[in-house]
Order: C-alpha cells, then sequence, then structure tokens
C-alpha cells in the first residue's frame, strides 16, 4: 500500500504517487486531473496537494475527492492573499509579489477555514511560512519586519481592540502561506 499521493506535484515531487495534469518527470507519475482522481477511495494513508487549490476551477470537488482517496488525513497549502508584503507591494504601486494569472481563487486563512467547516470537515487551519521558500523568506522577514514590522503589530493590535475578539487570524497578515490539514473521521 502506497502511503503518500502528492495532488498537482509540479516538478518537485513529495509522495509515493506523485500526480499532475501536466507530464512530470516524477516516480509514479499519473497524469490526471485534481477533479477526477483514478484511486479508490482510501487508498493513501495521506494525500498533500501544495498550491494546487488556487489553480481549480471547481474547489468543492477538488476537495471532494482529495478527502476521497485519503485514509487519515489531507495536507493542503495554499497562498495567503493578506500577506502583508503583498499589501504593502500593492499600495506601493509595485505589484503582487507573483503573478496571480492562472488562479481562479484567492484565499484569506478565516474565510477558508469557514468554508471548510460549512463543508462539514474536521479541519485546522494555519497561517505561517511553510512553503518552499520558507528559508529566504525567514532572512528577508527579519528585514521587512525591522521597517514595517511596528507598524503592522500596531495596526493589528488596534484591529483586535476594536474588534474585541482575539483570533489567530488576526495575525495572518504576518505569513506568506496557509496550511490546512483535514483529518478524516473515524
Amino acid at each position: 500500500m502506497f502511503l503518500v499521493l502528492d495532488v498537482g506535484c509540479g516538478e518537485r515531487p513529495r509522495g509515493d504517487v506523485n500526480c499532475d495534469i501536466m507530464v512530470q518527470k516524477a516516480p509514479n507519475f499519473v497524469l490526471c486531473d485534481a477533479h477526477h482522481l483514478p484511486f479508490r477511495d482510501n487508498a493513501f494513508e495521506k494525500v498533500v496537494s501544495y498550491y494546487v487549490i488556487e489553480h481549480c476551477i471547481d474547489i468543492i470537488r477538488y476537495l471532494n475527492e482529495v478527502y476521497r482517496v485519503a485514509k487519515k488525513y489531507v495536507v493542503i497549502m495554499t497562498d495567503n492573499s493578506l500577506w502583508y508584503v503583498d499589501l504593502i507591494n500593492l499600495f506601493l504601486g509595485r505589484g503582487a509579489r507573483f503573478n496571480y494569472e492562472g488562479h481562479y481563487c484567492i484565499f484569506f486563512p478565516d474565510v477558508l477555514e469557514r468554508l471548510l467547516r460549512k463543508l462539514n470537515y474536521n479541519v485546522t487551519v494555519k497561517a505561517g511560512n511553510f512553503g518552499m521558500e520558507a528559508e529566504h523568506m525567514k532572512k528577508r522577514e527579519k528585514l521587512i519586519k525591522g521597517i514595517f514590522g511596528w507598524l503592522v503589530f500596531a495596526t493589528i493590535k488596534i484591529v483586535s481592540f476594536l474588534n474585541r475578539k482575539a483570533s489567530h487570524t488576526l495575525y495572518s497578515p504576518l505569513y506568506r502561506d496557509i496550511l490546512v490539514i483535514i483529518r478524516k473521521k473515524v
């Protein structure tokens, strides 16, 4: 039995079985669409899918498919559209850190968490610097936090005071990625 399926593996496969909509040089590669996975129910202990959900036309179908083929849990990572570096760059007229072309959806941690809970998924959503460029981001973040950190933290404190509810989502602009862990109900 294979343990890990990487859906949308791209050029950096991480699974025992790897699949993508475009042909990749990856071990145990399967050419398929994430909306229609050609695997039986509960075929893999874990399903991982990094930076794929934002490219899906039908995210509900995608979520149902990755959930269906997972036996224990699903790990999804996507871009945090509230990341403060993007917000500052957009404000200064420099544009975002990457091109959103090919993205059908953008995500905010609290909105994504509410969507998944409405779909009755047992879910944990975290904002953080988890992605492939995490080490590079940490170095750059020190400089940016030094320059803009006081402004960002002050804004967050004011917003949290005005909203009167401290939530992990209030701190999400500090982080680049959104990590979603969906556990299967036993």
